[in-house]
Parts: structure tokens; sequence; C-alpha cells
């Protein structure tokens, strides 16, 4: 299992840590030819980014502060309430379609984002140049998921372009996410309060996601007692 924390399509430099033990008996010395060969290969190995992480997929920690995050779910809620007076138990989706209907606040973490995205270059430039400055992302699906509250493993449909972007709140959860060619093939990532998931290329495209409904998640050696959750994703429609 790997922990994904930051930038993870980035991360996963493998290093080999040898000791030599006492009382270990020596190994002969190595030819010239065997040790540049060996170091050849301890290089391809380091340089090699972990197979099991998708190659795209970044985590940010605390991409918001504690105040901001409180902000927006009571916006999140406030607009819910709105949409639906009255009616909590069903009423758990919001959606927005062109940047200009998004509500102030959302408009405000949409240009925050972007601003991110684009300072620390986490997506690649035939990604960004298809996009005008100001509309990296013109549409936003908003989740409020009961403590056992769970989605179904997808992909994001297609008419929604590279480059996704997931912004947790309050309970943290762990995504799964599956090789399409290889569901065998998957890495839980655990979805911390106020963490910025960031998606492009092969784990947008080429790997499912999904999230177990059920009150009790474990990741590693932790078993975390799901509550109230709210998921705020910006895309951009084809």
């Amino acid at each position: 299992v790997v922990e994904v924390v930051v930038v993870v399509w980035m991360s996963g430099l493998l290093s080999d840590l040898f000791g030599e033990g006492e009382g270990e008996e020596e190994e002969p010395e190595p030819e010239p030819e065997q040790r540049e060969e060996e170091e050849e290969k301890k290089k391809d190995a380091a340089e090699r980014p972990d197979a099991t992480v998708p190659a795209g997929l970044a985590l940010l920690p605390c991409f918001v502060s504690e105040e901001e995050a409180h902000a927006l779910a009571q916006h999140v809620r406030q607009s819910l309430s709105e949409q639906a007076p009255g009616n909590t138990a069903h009423n758990n989706q919001l959606m927005y379609f062109g940047q200009e209907n998004f509500p102030g606040w959302l408009k405000a973490l949409a240009r925050t984002v972007e601003a991110h995205v684009l300072q620390h270059q986490l997506w690649p430039e035939e990604i960004l140049l298809l996009r005008s400055p100001g509309l990296l992302f013109d549409q936003s699906i908003i989740n409020r998921y009961s403590p056992d509250g769970g989605i179904k493993p997808h992909v994001d449909l297609l008419k929604f372009d590279d480059g996704i972007v997931v912004l947790s709140l309050l309970s943290p959860c762990v995504m799964t996410f599956a090789s399409v060619q290889d569901p065998a093939q998957c890495l839980p990532v655990l979805l911390t309060p106020r963490s910025l998931l960031c998606l492009h290329g092969p784990a947008r495209w080429d790997w499912t996601h999904g999230i177990e409904a059920s009150s009790v998640h474990c990741f590693q050696s932790q078993t975390i007692q799901r509550s109230e959750r709210i998921s705020i994703t910006l895309r951009k429609l084809v």
C-alpha cells in the first residue's frame, strides 16, 4: 500500500539501502564491467517511478486553511438548503455549468486552484494551452456524503476534458484507484480534510476511482470513523 501525500506523480524515486551486517561473509569484488552494469541497473531503478502510483495523480494536503474549509462547508450547506428548502434527506448534490453561473465563493475557489496549478506547473502545457486564462474550470459538481456514503468506481465522462481537481472537506475517507486494464492493480488514497486531489493523464483516463459505502474505512494501520464529508469537484467541459 502506498500512502500518497503530495505531488505523488513526481514521487517514488526508489532508494536501495544495503548495509553490511556483522559476521557476514564478504562478497568477492566484482569485475569493472560487472560493477558498471550493476551501477546502471541501480540508476535505472532509482529513476523509475513507483508503478503502483498512477501517473498524473497528485494530492496536496491542507490546500485551504481550517477557516476557509469551514466557510466553504457553510456555503455548500446554505446552497443546498436554498436549492430545496426543507428537503435535507436527499438534497446532497449541486451542479454548475459555466463559470459565469458559479456563486461568488465557488468562483473564488476556482481561481485560487487555477493560480496554484499554473504557478506549480501541476499539469502539462498541452492541457493548459487549450483553455483560456481564468477559465481553467467551467463545471463543478459538489457532493455531500453521509457517514456511510460512497461512490461506485468510475472514470469521469468523456465530455469532461483532461485535468480534474477534487477538494475534500470535513471527514477523511479512502478513495480507491484501480487500473482499467488490470482492476487487481489498485491503490488506496487517504483523502484528508482540506486536501486537493489533482488528476490528469493516465490517472484521469486509465484508472477508476471510487469510495466504499461504509462508515468505517481502513488505511494501512488506521481505522477511520467517517462523518459528514463534502467534496467540491472542478472540471472543464470539452
